[in-house]
């Protein structure tokens, strides 16, 4: 978002820099949530899907809000491009670091309980 700020000016809005900190934050908070059920796998997929719910429902209350307070078009349309460029962004950096821990997972040996 710098380089762009800085090579195309006036293409990044001042709320496009809230909206990266927030996206931050929102997966800081995911992937605390989701690293405490690591130990377990039903409890990791449980708190993976929760904390995936809460990023989804979040970014909703955030992109109605938003859309609620701001009545110009160009800047409806330019927060709605903005917030899923970062969203689907955050969203495969997200799937890059479950996608790790779990190949690292699968290469331990399954113990079976006879």
């Amino acid at each position: 978002m710098l380089a762009l700020q800085w090579g195309v000016p006036g293409s990044i809005k001042p709320y496009s820099w809230y909206l990266l900190l927030f996206f931050a934050g929102v997966n800081l908070a995911a992937h605390a949530l989701t690293a405490r059920g690591l130990g377990d796998a039903a409890d990791f997929s449980n708190r993976s899907m929760g904390a995936t719910g809460l990023r989804l429902f979040l970014s909703a209350g955030v992109l109605f809000w938003f859309f609620w307070q701001v009545r110009d078009q160009a800047t409806r349309v330019h927060f709605a491009a903005t917030f899923f460029a970062l969203y689907f962004l955050f969203t495969g950096f997200e799937i890059q670091a479950l996608l790790s821990k779990l190949r690292r997972n699968s290469r331990k040996p399954v113990e079976k309980n006879d």
